[in-house]
């Protein structure tokens, strides 16, 4: 644990005596830094951040060591302070205690004493660094395990009695708890993303989700916000939040579009489901907001299960899934099963609207050049011609047309692959959705199942590099993009991209970039603002 001292004193002779007698690496400081005014102080602490030993004079010129202490807890309330000083009046040995200092050491220094005091703080420093940083990492964890366990079930990866979680509380109360599910889609995304790198569907996504984050706090005390898919999140909240309540969720949908309107200029639709359900129930409703979403103009509330024709949708909607499985699967045969179905379906649904059945074509045939499109089986030039062709396509008859042909057209490129290529795929397609989380080579394996020596060897000869390598490259492109155009804390955007540590994120960021995280956002601000001036 690498611990910073800070000498404040303007005797130059005392501060070189200090760092020379006393045993500061022995003791775990590998920073020394030095001052010879609280001014001076104050500016190295405000620059470098976090100090952990002061040892500081009293009487200075600019800053007084009192004046200085008093201004440093107001940004610094956790490191140790020793005062040095000559002076005996117990006035200041009372300011010093109301500034919550450790120690009040006389001149002529006794350096004995001196080391021996260091040594005793020292080891309550490191003893309480150690348990912020155990909580830290606890608290990081158990906001990554949650979103991993929503996310398992409401994709429908893993089911909710899978789950034990070693947290602060077990399977049983989290699967007794009971939720409210909100369903958030960008309008019109598949337009406003044709013209997106895969970087800047990256950043638009992780912005959306930012927003949404930020405006949530003041609703409810803890919400938990997942990407989905391209364009769409789901946020999930706890029934029993002591702020949240059902009727909030109106008026919280309303500012969660203007916000995102406002700031990222982006109208979103959003649906809820208007009863609390459990974790059990999470994928199967996420499953009816996302027809809901498509079939009935943006509801506020989903409709009641009994009605007809929201059966008739969900239904739909297995049919969806049952396609895009057998696509996945490469097997023609329950691809075929499902286009069959596909079109009982829609006859069932054009005997009672002709409309809606165009509705839930023209919907199906975006949601497969989306899926398709994620995992890399249709690319630019081809997601452009079946958008082409949807556009000139308006009759049930074409739209069906359409989407056979899409089918196919996926269904023979996934077919022309090698079975490591499939699963190579869907391997990427894994570490897009879960980029923020710990990912690793065992957790991976297992999710294709196949061995994590075997894993490795068809990841480097797919991607051409290792499978570190590739996380890590993933992870900085975004990282570059949000220090470009976001206002983001360093802290913040390494959380985003996986890093809990700031400290971590900065030396893998210089290892590859050459730069510091704050050095590249500075050195892109000077080139923004020097084209600005012209």
């Amino acid at each position: 644990m690498n611990l910073k001292s800070l000498i404040v004193d303007d005797e130059i002779h005392i501060v070189k005596n200090l760092q020379a007698v006393l045993p500061w690496k022995e003791m775990g400081y590998m920073t020394v830094e030095t001052a010879v005014n609280g001014q001076e102080a104050l500016d190295i602490v405000t620059q470098h951040g976090e100090v952990d030993l002061i040892l500081c004079d009293i009487k200075m010129p600019v800053m007084d060591g009192l004046t200085f202490i008093n201004q440093l807890r107001g940004q610094n309330d956790t490191c140790e302070i020793i005062l040095l000083t000559g002076f005996q009046e117990f006035s200041y040995a009372q300011k010093a205690i109301e500034y919550r200092v450790r120690e009040y050491i006389l001149k002529p220094i006794d350096y004995l004493k001196l080391e021996d005091t260091i040594y005793r703080l020292t080891k309550q420093i490191k003893h309480q660094k150690q348990s912020k940083m155990t909580q830290k990492k606890m608290d990081s964890i158990a906001d990554l395990a949650y979103e991993k366990v929503f996310y398992d079930v409401i994709m429908n990866y893993s089911s909710a009695q899978t789950y034990t979680l070693n947290l602060n509380e077990d399977k049983n109360e989290l699967q007794s708890k009971q939720f409210y599910l909100i369903l958030i889609h960008i309008e019109e995304y598949f337009k406003k993303s044709m013209e997106w790198s895969q970087n800047e569907k990256k950043l638009w996504n992780f912005a959306v989700k930012n927003v949404l984050h930020e405006k949530l706090v003041y609703f409810v005390d803890r919400s938990t916000v997942l990407q989905t898919r391209d364009g769409e999140w789901c946020v999930i909240l706890e029934r029993d939040s002591n702020t949240f309540h059902k009727n909030n969720i109106n008026e919280m949908m309303e500012h969660l579009e203007e916000t995102v309107l406002k700031y990222l200029k982006f109208k979103i639709n959003t649906v809820h489901w208007e009863k609390p359900i459990t974790m059990t129930l999470l994928s199967d409703t996420y499953q009816k907001l996302q027809a809901i979403i498509v079939l009935s103009s943006n509801k506020a509330y989903a409709p009641k299960e009994a009605s007809a024709n929201s059966t008739s949708h969900f239904s739909m909607w297995n049919v969806v899934k049952e396609l895009i499985t057998g696509l996945k699967q490469s097997d023609r045969n329950k691809v075929e099963a499902g286009l069959d179905h596909l079109i009982k379906e829609i006859n069932r649904i054009t005997e009672h609207s002709y409309q809606t059945a165009q509705q839930v074509l023209h919907f199906m045939i975006l949601h497969f050049i989306r899926e398709m499109n994620e995992l890399g089986i249709i690319d630019a030039e081809e997601e452009q011609r079946f958008w082409n062709m949807l556009k000139h396509s308006s009759s049930v008859n074409d739209l069906l047309q359409a989407i056979n042909d899409l089918v196919y057209f996926c269904l023979d490129k996934i077919s022309s692959k090698k079975s490591s290529d499939v699963l190579m795929i869907s391997a990427g397609d894994y570490i897009q959705h879960h980029i923020s989380s710990d990912l690793s080579i065992d957790e991976l394996s297992d999710y294709l199942k196949i061995s994590p020596s075997y894993f490795s060897l068809l990841f480097k000869q797919h991607f051409h590099m290792t499978f570190v390598e590739y996380v890590t490259k993933q992870r900085l492109d975004l990282a570059k993009s949000l220090l470009i155009m976001t206002e983001n804390s360093i802290t913040k955007i390494g959380k985003m991209i996986g890093y809990a540590e700031r400290r971590y994120f900065t030396k893998v960021f210089q290892k590859y970039e050459g730069l510091s995280p704050s050095e590249y956002r500075l050195k892109f601000s000077e080139v923004k603002d020097g084209l600005n001036s012209r």
